[in-house]
């Protein structure tokens, strides 16, 4: 039975698609657990803590396909907690009573917390490779468009032009910004855990300190220095750093909504949706979708940041909170970012509605352009106010017709240089160069 999108069969490619919700499903988080206990009994071995035989034996045996997962869900239903029924099974499995030496002076959150940075440190992957295929694609479109003029919009208003490329340009910064924020991130967040009862490693005696950096050695983690069962913070950046991956992808669907608008019409997702009753519908679907997951992210990283404030060495429920935090803003990360990869990849763009929009006003838009002529001859301020005067003036009408019609115009500046300045490709600012950088980037 599932509940909620994401283990819905039928829903979870709206909102969970990709291979990151594998990563951190039932079977795949007990593996992670798994792996964790092998781990921490093969740097036990390397310390003298434990058998070398235990250790291989426990390694051999610790697959998911060797437990009984009825037996376990029932368990974690009675004790309420995932590790300890774990450990029963694995002890059982492994031969000759050596698995009486698994979990050997650990506690639930060290497997736990291992576990689930193994599960990270997998997702990580895909989150650089996916942030990657996308900066290509947007980058290709600032490219192949950088000199195509469209309205940039102020207020969901004209403002003045830009080139289409220049916005896939922005919309690529931010994503390169993420990139480069991951290895710092991945530096921080994947590191081991183990600490005991509370922290301490008594349990290991003087050889906590070298069996903590050897179990990190074995997973491929980093060594904490110091243990961090109510030291939360690291997960609460991962899960805010998810929700501003989330957060950009946000953007760019909001952008396409607005911009494949049947009123404005410059650009619509390919393969979208339609509509139950309406034939005509072409929705944005996949826009909508990364909308939801920057909503949802949002709401994810709050209740992360509520597991930071957790009580002394051993949290009363903050640390539980993550279970679904932190997991769950993986799998929409995950899934916002393939269905990203999918619409920039599929996104039609119309240039041909964008210079038809750009002349919907009668090249309003312009004025600044217009202004900007005048001003050296009369002053900025002047400017401004004839312009004002004008637009005014010419309500209704051609805004190219009221500028030619008024004397004041023609007085300072002909026809030629009105023209220019009443060209949308010819008041591109510096974009060319800004589009540059983010390619060069």
């Amino acid at each position: 039975m599932a509940v909620g999108p994401i283990d819905d069969p039928a829903l979870r490619s709206q909102i969970a698609a990709g291979p990151i919700y594998n990563l951190f499903e039932h079977r795949a988080t007990l593996q992670a657990y798994l792996d964790a206990e092998a781990a921490l009994a093969r740097a036990q071995a390397q310390e003298g803590l434990i058998p070398v035989a235990a250790a291989e034996a426990i390694t051999r045996a610790a697959r998911v396909e060797n437990l009984d997962l009825d037996r376990y869900a029932a368990d974690v239903s009675r004790l309420h907690y995932p590790i300890a029924p774990l450990v029963d099974q694995l002890v059982e499995i492994v031969p000759d009573g050596l698995g009486e030496w698994a979990h050997w002076g650990a506690t639930t959150q060290d497997i736990v917390d291992t576990g689930r940075v193994l599960q990270m440190k997998a997702a990580f992957d895909v989150i650089d490779g996916r942030l990657r295929d996308l900066g290509v694609r947007l980058k290709e479109l600032a490219d192949r468009y950088r000199a195509t003029p469209m309205a940039g919009r102020s207020m969901l208003q004209h403002a003045v032009p830009i080139p289409f490329g220049y916005k896939a340009a922005v919309w690529a910064s931010m994503l390169d910004r993420q990139l480069d924020r991951l290895p710092s991130l991945r530096s921080e967040i994947l590191v081991a855990q183990l600490g005991g009862a509370a922290g301490t490693l008594a349990a290991m005696g003087d050889a906590g300190t070298q069996v903590r950096a050897a179990f990190a050695h074995e997973l491929g983690l980093g060594d904490p220095g110091i243990t961090w069962h109510t030291a939360r913070d690291r997960v609460a950046e991962t899960v805010h750093y998810l929700a501003l991956v989330c957060a950009c992808l946000g953007k760019i669907g909001l952008d396409v909504v607005l911009l494949a608008q049947t009123d404005v019409g410059e650009m619509f997702e390919s393969g979208s949706g339609g509509s139950s009753t309406m034939p005509h519908k072409r929705n944005p679907v996949r826009s909508q979708v990364l909308l939801v997951a920057a909503r949802v992210t949002r709401q994810l990283a709050g209740a992360a940041l509520e597991s930071v404030v957790a009580d002394h060495e051993r949290g009363t429920g903050a640390w539980m909170t993550e279970w679904w935090s932190a997991t769950e803003a993986f799998v929409i990360c995950g899934g916002a970012l393939e269905h990203s990869v999918e619409l920039v990849a599929g996104l039609t763009i119309d240039p041909e509605r964008m210079a038809a929009n750009l002349e919907a006003t009668g090249g309003l838009l312009m004025s600044e352009a217009v202004m900007m002529a005048l001003a050296p001859k009369i002053g900025r301020h002047a400017a401004h106010r004839l312009l004002d005067s004008v637009i005014q003036s010419a309500a209704g009408s051609d805004f190219r017709t009221a500028l030619r019609a008024t004397p004041e115009i023609g007085e300072h500046i002909d026809l030629d240089e009105l023209d220019r300045a009443l060209d949308p490709a010819a008041y591109l600012g510096v974009t060319g160069d800004m589009i540059g950088f983010v390619l060069d980037s």
